[in-house]
């Protein structure tokens, strides 16, 4: 419930990852969804970059099927502050609109 309720019935091939150890968690979502509910996600994201979305997505517990690259995302965005119990924490997303290829990340510590 990343993004505070269940998905959507018409969210396609959903794969998700979550570790949380000691003081930080991260989570990894990919999915398949409409550029319309897309648009309703990113509710405070700010257009970003594949720098930034690469350096608050990537690390030694990122999931084998996180293949952003291979998929040619294309938009970009990030929101810091996402998970509010944590003192540290940003969000990035991926999209492609035309494939309707959605990443998402999250990086939390206190």
């Amino acid at each position: 419930m990343e993004f505070g309720a269940l998905p959507p019935a018409f969210i396609k091939n959903l794969r998700a990852k979550q570790v949380v150890i000691r003081d930080a968690a991260g989570a990894w979502l990919k999915f398949e969804a409409t550029p319309e509910l897309v648009d309703s996600l990113r509710s405070g994201f700010v257009p970003s970059n594949r720098a930034i979305f690469d350096e608050h997505s990537r690390g030694e517990n990122t999931p084998r099927w996180w293949t952003p690259d291979a998929d040619q995302m294309t938009t970009f965005f990030v929101k810091d502050g996402w998970k509010k119990e944590f003192s540290h924490s940003t969000a990035v997303i991926a999209h492609d609109a035309g494939k309707r290829v959605v990443y998402f990340s999250h990086a939390a510590m206190d």
